[in-house]
């Protein structure tokens, strides 16, 4: 797919991106073994509907998209910028011949949560937290943070962690980055009547890297001719 470049309509606002850099401060900084069984997937893990870096808010995809086009090389630029897989098993940003993602300074949300609660921090939550919510937000936080588990993680801020834990298990980051996001509308306007009509939706809150490039940088042949059937063979897209 051939590359067009529409960006000068897809910014991220400064005073979002500060936001978003303020809730990202929020999580405890963590180091690891960089061993990247987090960034890829067997058929079986994709068959079971895991997902590499998912999901990825709009406003997070604007975020990564102006460091990509303004911080990396011109051919693993373009190489990201023309990268429309929807579901890989790979995430497109690992890069096994150097520290390990490309766009560290900018990953998103759910990258950065990864490995920060282990089972004993997440029972320590629902312990000094969960008192007073309703049994079936305990069990989802339970089962989505023990899916995030991994022993190779080390948290470097462990300060941070009785706030992140209260505000984890109260959905707050995931409330907020929701919030925030209401501010960005995807695709751009160009293309929103037709995204209507192919999709009856008025926008895509949240997707794969994947996904966000097929919706905003496809040329325009592609996105008219293509893009409805890649849409109907969607699955992440919300």
């Amino acid at each position: 797919m051939a590359n067009t470049d529409i960006c000068q309509d897809l910014e991220l606002p400064q005073i979002l991106r500060e936001q978003l850099n303020i809730l990202y401060s929020q999580v405890p900084a963590t180091a690891c073994d960089n061993c990247g069984h987090c960034c890829q997937l067997s058929e079986e893990e994709r068959k079971r509907g895991w997902v590499t870096m998912y999901p990825l808010y709009a406003l997070e995809y604007l975020n990564i998209l102006e460091f990509v086009r303004t911080q990396l090389p011109e051919g693993r630029r373009e190489e990201l910028l023309r990268f429309h897989e929807e579901w890989p098993l790979r995430c497109p940003f690992r890069d096994d011949s150097l520290p390990g993602c490309i766009i560290y300074p900018v990953r998103p949300l759910v990258c950065r949560t990864y490995g920060v609660l282990g089972p004993e921090e997440i029972e320590e939550a629902v312990r000094r937290f969960g008192g007073g919510m309703p049994a079936g937000w305990i069990e989802t936080f339970r089962r989505w943070e023990g899916s995030l588990v991994c022993p190779r993680v080390r948290v470097l801020e462990p300060e941070k962690l009785p706030s992140y834990m209260e505000g984890r298990i109260h959905f707050r980051y995931m409330t907020l980055l929701e919030k925030l996001n209401e501010r960005v509308c995807l695709p751009q306007e160009d293309r929103r009547e037709e995204f209507r009509r192919i999709s009856g939706r008025e926008r895509v809150i949240r997707w794969t890297w994947g996904g966000f490039n097929a919706l905003v940088r496809s040329p325009d042949g592609w996105f008219r001719e293509e893009f409805p059937g890649y849409w109907r063979t969607s699955s992440l897209a919300r």
